[in-house]
Parts: C-alpha cells; structure tokens; sequence
C-alpha cells in the first residue's frame, strides 16, 4: 500500500471520515492507513489497544514501547480526520520522542508536522487558559466566524490551539488521577501602588512584629501565628476602617512581612485569572483516551471520573514483590537505612517529604516523591531501592522499580509517620503501646498493607470530591446562564 495507492486510499477516507465520522468501518481503514505507514510489524494485542483508544478508553498495557507504539497509530488515525490531535505526556522529553516519532508517518500520509500536537499536559492547559483570558469571559462565537469570512480575524490568529478536539493521554494514571490534586491556575500581579497610605502603614505594623512570638517565616511565605494575630489586632484598632477587617488586615500585614524577610514588593499582589483542574480540563475536550501500565485498582476512578472504561492489551504487567519493615519510630528506620547502606553500595532511599530527605544519614542517594517522575538517567548498575514513608498507591511503588531498574526493593515504615497514623487510627496507638522497636515479618505485613490500602482509598476519596464539588458549582452557575 505505497506510492498512488496510498494517496487515493487517504483521499477518499478523508472525505467519508468528515462525512460520516469514524465509523466502525472508517476507524479500521484509517488504522490500517496509519499501520501501513509505521513500517514495522505490531502486535495484534497493540493494534487492539489503539482500536480502543480511537473509540475511547483506558488502555492496560505492560510494555511501555507497545504503549508508545498504540498512542502512534491512535494518533495518527485520528489525526486523518482533520481535526488537531493533541498527545498529552508528563514531561518535555517525552513530548519531544514522541513528535520524533510521529513525522515521518505524518509525511507519508500528506499531513501537516502539526496535525497531532506533542506537549505535556499543563502546556496545553495553560495554553488553553491563555486562550480563555484573550476572547474574555463572553466569547461571540457568531462575530468570530464573520470576522474569519470577511477574511480580518486577529484574535483568532493570536489563539494558541485550535479547539479540544482530541486528547491521547500517555501514563493516564499519573496525569489523569495522580495530577488531579494540582489545580490549573493562572495568576496576573496587580498593581496595588494607589493605596501608598495603607502600605506604609502595613509596613510599620510589620515592623512592630517579632520574628518567632508573632510570625514564623517559611521558604515560600510567611505566616503569622495565634498571638500574632492577637497582637497585630491590639495595635491596628486606631488605624482607621480598613484595618478592622481581620482578613484584610492580616492579608496586607502578611504582604508587608514578605517584603521585608523574603524580598518581595508589598504593593503588588497575585490575581487569580482563571482556576481549573485537570479533571475539569480533560473533560472538554470532545475525545478523550489515554494508556497506562497497570489500572488494576483504579478501573472505577477512570469511569467515574472521566466516564472511560478500562480495557487490558496484552499480558498484565508483572507485580514484583515488595517486602515491607515497620518500625516504631522514624528514627529507627533512618538507623535501619544506614545499615542497609552500609550492606549495600548501590543505594536509593525514595522518599516524600524533603523533611525526611534532610533527616536522613550523609552520603545516601535520595530521590523525592514524585520519585517515578524524577528520573533523568538510569544509574550505571540496578540499584536496590529503599521506599521510606507511606506512598499514595502501590503502583508508584513500582513505577520506581522499574524507572531505576532496580535489582530490590523494600519498604520501611514507622508508626510515628504522620501518613500512616492517619490511615490506620487508633490501630497505630495500639501498636505504639505494644511495640518498642521493629514490628514482627507477619504484623509488618499486614500494617504496610492496610495503610497502603487506607491511603489509596484516601486518595481517591479526595478526587471524588474535587470532581463533585465542580459539579455543583455547575448546577449553581447553570441557574445565572453561565458556566464559568
């Protein structure tokens, strides 16, 4: 299927996808048109996994060059339709392997280098809210399109993207689930220079605080404590109205305190333009499906979510076996860590928080949360990895294994972390009673399994919420007529 046979065949899928859609015909043909032009033979089981990605779904698929290999012909096929497609990744360097990859099939089939757009997924987003904040809050779709006829049509040349029209998501567990936490805000700095009067006076109040008794100052902000609050309140009553207002009062005070401790200009402030989570974001865009390595687990996060079902290509991908300790304090662990680095030359402790980094011996190779993520080059030999702290799921356990290649892995927790005293409850006080040092192999087992459990039901239970809060502010917006 080369040469003239290629170009007719694409001619005239062309003309049937813009007229009848992808179709169950259609989609095979144009999968089979983007097959031709890959040049390499692919397994039936990833041709099965792009079929699904084409109509919309999850994709389980082990093996992470055949989950390249299925978002390639997904991408492709869909791109034939003339629509843009947009291939949503973590990171820049995956963007760039993937555009990489897609142009010489995109010049087989006569389309442009940018009919299938390669970035991580907040640039599209962000591109997105750029595009939101130039047509402003009440766009004219009917003004828009006469402009483009009469042929004079700035604002659309200034906008970034085309439209949400197709959205392939690469590791659709991490951006899809693991990112939704992380909100999508675009800010602006507002110039608060007018009131030069309130900010002198902000100024003097901040300088009649004490560092310590009244205000504690952190490496991104500073914050004031209760008898700060107290006190800064006693000493702004004669100031006039726009110090009665504790919110406001403390607001100004804080910017003054920046300034001061952490070089920051008080007369300016952050705005918040647009705020939007990646749930809310994905779920614009007209076609939506992504592939993972593992979704046992999370299959009904995916539907609930999202409304995608879940389908496995392909073996499942193998779990391999992670022996946990559990000591009872965190100092306990750390001097465990320092055995075992000791026995072990090629050490790799993967932890959360840069608290524990810091408290942890000299000399060891740290990688923070999201460790997974943090790769930039596999280490010269396996290493054997030491996953202190609770992590949110089981699979970013061994999304670390297998980023670092690891020869092993162990898991060492202490009942004093925060995380796991959260989980387990008044367990956790039991066991703190009973047990002075390391726990036994078999309450071990169990005590790393239910707090591992506990914080993947936690996790999820914050992305249900996130999710429904956004749709009862929906239902309450829907009553003035708008969305946004």
């Amino acid at each position: 299927m080369r040469g003239g046979t290629l170009g007719a065949d694409i001619a005239g899928l062309r003309y049937g996808l813009r007229r009848d859609g992808f179709t169950v015909e259609l989609a095979a043909r144009s999968l089979s048109l983007a097959h031709a032009t890959v040049g390499a033979s692919v397994p039936r089981h990833v041709l099965a996994a792009a079929g699904a990605l084409m109509r919309g779904a999850v994709v389980e698929i082990a093996d992470a060059r055949e989950q390249r290999q299925a978002l390639l012909l997904a991408a492709l096929a869909r791109a034939m339709h003339g629509s843009p497609v947009h291939w949503l990744t973590g990171t820049e360097e995956r963007a760039a392997a993937a555009a990489a990859e897609l142009r010489a099939p995109l010049a087989l089939l006569n389309l442009p280098a940018d009919a299938v757009r390669c970035a991580p997924l907040r640039e599209i987003a962000f591109d997105y809210l750029r595009d939101r904040l130039h047509a402003g809050p009440r766009s004219r779709p009917a003004h828009g399109r006469i402009e483009r006829l009469a042929g004079d049509a700035p604002q659309a040349g200034r906008l970034r993207l085309a439209g949400l029209h197709c959205a392939l998501v690469e590791d659709a567990d991490a951006a899809m689930l693991d990112d939704a936490h992380a909100p999508l805000v675009m800010s602006a700095e507002a110039d608060l220079s007018g009131d030069r009067l309130v900010y002198e006076q902000a100024m003097e109040l901040a300088r009649a605080l004490t560092q310590g008794a009244d205000f504690e100052v952190g490496e991104e902000a500073v914050q004031l404590t209760a008898d700060g609050a107290r006190h800064l309140a006693q000493i702004s009553v004669l100031l006039g109205a726009v110090w009665s207002a504790r919110a406001r009062r403390e607001e100004l005070v804080g910017a003054a305190l920046a300034a001061l401790h952490l070089g920051r200009e008080p007369n300016r402030k952050s705005d918040i333009l647009y705020r939007l989570t990646v749930p809310r974001f994905l779920g614009r865009y007209l076609h939506l499906a992504g592939a993972c390595r593992d979704a046992r687990g999370i299959e009904n996060e995916f539907w609930e979510l999202y409304g995608l079902k879940t389908v496995r290509a392909g073996p499942a991908a193998p779990r391999a076996d992670c022996p946990a300790r559990v000591f009872r304090s965190a100092a306990q662990r750390r001097s465990a860590i320092a055995a075992t680095a000791s026995d072990s030359p090629l050490l790799l402790v993967a932890v959360r928080t840069k608290a524990e980094a810091e408290a942890l011996p000299q000399g060891l190779a740290v990688s923070l949360y999201p460790a997974q993520r943090n790769v930039k080059a596999p280490p010269p030999a396996p290493p054997h990895v030491v996953v202190a702290e609770l992590h949110d799921s089981r699979r970013h356990v061994e999304q670390i294994r297998g980023a670092y290649g690891a020869a092993s892995c162990v898991q060492l927790l202490a009942l004093e972390d925060e995380a796991v005293e959260k989980v387990l409850g008044f367990f956790t006080k039991a066991l703190l009673g009973k047990n002075q040092g390391e726990l036994s192999p078999k309450l071990a087992r169990f005590v790393a399994s239910s707090a591992q459990k506990g914080m993947e039901r936690a996790q999820a239970q914050i992305r249900r919420e996130i999710v429904a809060r956004e749709r009862q502010f929906d239902d309450l917006l829907a009553f003035s007529g708008r969305r946004e």
